[in-house]
């Protein structure tokens, strides 16, 4: 009888043995498949990625050959050919929307003069307060947006009357502080001291930090940029919309000053521009199950110191 146990005994323990150890194949079998799956999944977006982002760069070489055609051969008949024989990249924002594809993956992309936006990191605490109070916001809340905005991007410490340095900001228990240098993320804003999702919504239409925009381009940009201009009443400003409305490209200063009447103040020389000579170009490339989108910025400027003008590309990546 006591040999009988011991026998039952060692045949129980050879049998949970053998039991852990088909659990243990198991599980490593599992793992592998899991580790194996994974790899297979980081291959599938990569390769996903990849399709996605030559869709959106093959959407930026689309713009840059669609801009160096209209610069090379503006239209010459009709009065839309007549003003964009002065300036071939005018109305550019429309032209040159494109929805294409490539190998079965599609990009998607929209154009922007960079003249027709303020950059905040370049405007003054003057121009901010008018581009607030243009939109319809009090002059009180404008003016603690505008002063909060400078000491953001400002390099000193000393916070201004009705704005906001980093001890305020802590003292909010805010995650995150004031840069004290240029905004890298025009929505950097929404961290900005009195900003809201509601007013930044708002003004961020009007807002671009890309490119070279000292300038603002009297022909293209929107009448809330425009009044922003020292100088630019609200009777100037409604005589240069009718301007435009009517057809009519201005030309330069002194055009400029005809059609908002002789009197009044000079627009600085060096705050205008009248011709289209830098476009922000976004593309969105999908790949073909349309899955992992890519955004690719470009800054397109036009050379026209050439015999023949050309585009000059400068792109990133978004992700």
């Amino acid at each position: 009888m006591r040999a009988y146990s011991s026998g039952s005994n060692r045949r129980g323990v050879a049998l949970f043995a053998a039991l852990w150890l088909v659990v243990a194949i198991g599980v490593v079998g599992l793992q592998f498949s899991l580790e194996a799956r994974e790899r297979r999944l980081a291959a599938a977006n990569g390769v996903e990625l990849l399709e996605s982002r030559a869709a959106a760069n093959a959407g930026i070489d689309h713009a840059q050959a669609r801009l160096d055609r209209l610069a090379r051969q503006p239209m010459l008949s009709g009065q839309p050919g007549v003003l964009r024989s002065l300036d071939p990249w005018l109305g550019a924002d429309t032209i040159v929307n494109i929805d294409g594809d490539i190998g079965g993956a599609r990009y998607e992309v929209r154009v922007r003069d960079v003249g027709s936006a303020l950059n905040p990191n370049r405007v003054n605490e003057e121009q901010l307060r008018m581009l607030f109070t243009r939109l319809g916001f009090d002059y009180g809340l404008a003016d603690q947006l505008a002063q909060s905005i400078m000491d953001w991007r400002d390099e000193d410490i000393m916070h201004r009357s009705r704005g906001a340095e980093r001890e305020q900001y802590i003292a909010e228990d805010r995650m995150i502080l004031p840069r004290d240098g240029p905004m890298q993320e025009l929505s950097e804003l929404l961290h900005v001291m009195h900003m809201t999702p509601e007013i930044y919504d708002s003004i961020a239409p009007f807002l671009m930090l890309e490119g070279n925009n000292a300038r603002i381009n009297v022909n293209t940009a929107p009448a809330a940029v425009l009044a922003t201009l020292p100088g630019m009443s609200d009777a100037r400003l409604s005589a240069l919309m009718r301007a435009r409305e009517s057809g009519r490209r201005i030309t330069g200063n002194g055009d400029l000053q005809n059609v908002m009447g002789g009197a009044g103040p000079t627009i600085p020389a060096n705050r205008v521009t009248f011709d289209v000579n830098s476009l922000a170009v976004t593309s969105t490339g999908w790949n073909r199950g349309g899955r992992t989108p890519v955004r690719v910025e470009a800054i397109i400027d036009r050379i026209t110191n050439q015999a023949v003008p050309a585009a000059r590309v400068q792109s990133r990546t978004i992700r």
